[in-house]
């Protein structure tokens, strides 16, 4: 078992200058969730011992993982941001397993298969370091450079990439490592600072281990799944990659999305079989979509649960809210602050409930509701 062998640092310390929006990139969210807690998550999932070396806006950071996760994650401050090798050197007095599994915060779409096929490549080879590697031939250049030969093996930052002293190379890193824990307490305090950047690269220790003839090995993972996210534009890509992931999960479960690339979908929300979801549509936190319903149009339905056999109609929007079954709301309805929509109930066209709960019988309440929306509505033409 993984848990046993391997304990977790993630790299979470970083300004996230390419961002320029002023706040760290690992509390931006992807498909409803934070990038940071998708690291976190995949390591809790293997139950892995995890150590987070935070820094720049560390309290926020912090803070996210702190409400997600019940099982202990210790924080290591990293004062000075110093590249990564000096992260890592920062929690070195936390070591405790055999094996030292190193991966950077902003790699949303990593999977447990990736982390435990680098783990049993690296055991059974007896490496003292090993990292995942990835084919990229475009013109990116914000990865790492693998540079590879029959005697050696190093990785060249982008920073320090020069294209008329190495041929552009195929492999990228993808950030993800696992050293045994001697190799690391005997290396990591040797890094030679950056010439460039005046930072401590964690990569370097490839080199040093093959001018020591130390056994390094890489193991192959596709590109959607071990993309680093620098910029807003790499964000909107790895979010399309895991909402298409979330659909397919649900087309498998008898779920028809109609025009599925329309569709925001976040990983929260639950959705039974033989529902048709229509194009616009957005599913929000964690809502809950019963069997057999049709959510139409451009409607927005946010931490709220749909029962079966439901129709909402175009462009409503539902906010903590519970419709039951059999229900027919809208369009252009808007049901929020913790209503309910009773069974077999119809809720028409511009009808707004707030705080309140509506059912098949109650014809006076709903025809005064009716009335004012209408009233509105004609008061804003007029």
């Amino acid at each position: 078992m993984i848990s046993k062998k391997v304990e977790a640092v993630v790299l979470a310390a970083g300004k996230s200058s390419r961002f320029k929006t002023g706040k760290s990139k690992l509390v931006e969210k992807i498909c409803g969730q934070e990038i940071i807690l998708f690291t976190t998550k995949l390591l809790a999932a293997l139950q892995l011992k995890t150590t987070l070396v935070v820094g720049h806006q560390k309290e926020m950071v912090q803070d996210v993982v702190k409400k997600n996760h019940s099982e202990p994650i210790q924080f290591i401050h990293q004062k000075e941001l110093l590249g990564t090798g000096h992260a890592v050197a920062c929690t070195k007095d936390t070591w405790t397993s055999d094996n030292i599994l190193i991966i950077n915060g902003d790699c949303p779409l990593v999977t447990p298969h990736i982390i435990t096929e680098l783990f049993e490549k690296h055991q059974n080879n007896n490496a003292v370091i090993s990292f995942v590697v990835s084919h990229y031939t475009g013109p990116d250049h914000s990865y790492g450079r693998v540079i590879q030969n029959k005697q050696s093996i190093k990785i060249i930052e982008p920073k320090d990439f020069n294209k008329e002293i190495y041929d552009d190379p195929c492999c990228i890193n993808a950030g993800i490592y696992i050293a045994k824990k001697d190799f690391l307490l005997s290396c990591i305090d040797t890094i030679e600072k950056s010439s460039v950047t005046k930072e401590f690269y964690l990569t370097s220790l490839i080199e040093i281990a093959c001018k020591k003839n130390l056994p390094v090995l890489t193991s192959d993972a596709p590109l959607d799944k071990i993309r680093g996210i620098n910029t807003l534009e790499e964000l909107w890509a790895a979010e399309q990659v895991k909402r298409a992931e979330i659909i397919r999960h649900w087309m498998h479960r008898g779920v028809r999305f109609h025009v599925a690339q329309n569709i925001h979908i976040d990983i929260g929300v639950q959705i039974g079989a033989g529902t048709q979801i229509d194009s616009g549509v957005q599913l929000l936190g964690k809502t809950q979509i019963g069997n057999h319903c049709t959510i139409s149009k451009f409607s927005t339905i946010a931490n709220s649960i749909v029962q079966e056999n439901t129709t909402i109609h175009p462009l409503c929007v539902i906010r903590d809210s519970k419709i039951c079954q059999n229900a027919q709301v809208g369009p252009f309805a808007h049901i929020h602050m913790q209503s309910t929509i009773g069974p077999e109930t119809i809720i028409g066209n511009f009808v707004e409930v707030k705080q309140n709960a509506i059912n098949k019988h109650d014809k006076q309440e709903f025809l005064l509701l009716h009335d004012k929306s209408s009233s509105q509505l004609q008061s804003t033409e007029q």
